[in-house]
């Protein structure tokens, strides 16, 4: 897991969740004594070793946080050298939060670049963070449901908190994290229902998208606008082809991962 990208975190949790031997070796092992291929000193180590991994695990899973804590400063070795410098780089500066990129966060990311804004992009996919990294965006590899990485970027200097997770239970951790933190901060976040937003607004989120209903009102806003004007269907169509190419032609696939 540290050759394909993830932190120390991620493969470290994800390493005790398998440390234990499973009950089908148990099965196999069985079959091979019986069969002969192995004697039964090699059962009886696997039994021991079985019950030992398998009671083991059960505390390697419950006490992981303080396993990490422990054991982090002897980790760093597998992490990839951009996963570490991306986590250098990090400062408690920006204004602006992302998290995840692809085609639904291209256009608010090039709205704060032109009005020259500091944001940073937080994504839960090493490519696309290798990627940016690459571009000379300021990005960190991390999960918006990861209480641990909210603690460490949650700061009152934070303006603005932009989600394109349709996940409601992910985007209501990041509002009660950073709703407690600054009053002010506006909290943009995503909804695939109507009763998901509704939830989201109760709960303090500043506004929230739903893509089907932003699909109707543009629509609406350019029937408005042009009514059954060809020519100026066609100027808008020139307009939005050109900035779908210009999307394309990044080699990260911004497919909808919502």
């Amino acid at each position: 897991m540290g050759k394909l990208g993830y932190t120390k975190r991620t493969w470290f949790k994800a390493g005790l969740t398998v440390a234990q031997i499973s009950e089908f070796s148990f099965i196999l092992v069985v079959l091979w004594t019986n069969l002969g291929h192995i004697n039964k000193d090699i059962l009886s180590l696997m039994s021991i070793v079985g019950l030992i991994t398998i009671a083991g695990s059960t505390y390697f899973i419950l006490y992981s946080n303080k396993l990490y804590d422990f054991l982090s400063p002897y980790l760093w070795i597998f992490e990839k050298k951009w996963i570490k410098e991306a986590k250098e780089r990090w400062e408690k500066s920006y204004e602006v939060i992302l998290f995840w990129y692809d085609i639904v966060s291209f256009e608010p990311i090039n709205a704060l670049d032109n009005i020259k804004k500091e944001y940073l992009i937080i994504d839960y996919d090493p490519e696309i963070i290798k990627y940016l990294q690459e571009r000379k965006i300021n990005s960190m590899y991390g999960d918006a449901s990861d209480v641990e990485l909210l603690d460490e970027i949650v700061h009152d200097n934070v303006k603005m908190i932009i989600s394109a997770s349709k996940d409601r239970e992910v985007n209501t951790i990041l509002i009660n994290k950073f709703k407690n933190i600054n009053d002010n901060c506006i909290i943009i976040v995503t909804a695939h229902t109507i009763q998901d937003a509704i939830k989201l607004y109760e709960i303090w989120a500043t506004y929230v998208i739903i893509p089907h209903f932003v699909w109707g009102l543009h629509i609406s806003n350019l029937i408005e606008k042009h009514e059954f004007n060809l020519n100026d269907f066609s100027k808008h169509k020139d307009i939005h082809i050109k900035r779908i190419q210009e999307i394309s032609s990044y080699k990260i696939n911004m497919s909808d991962r919502g």
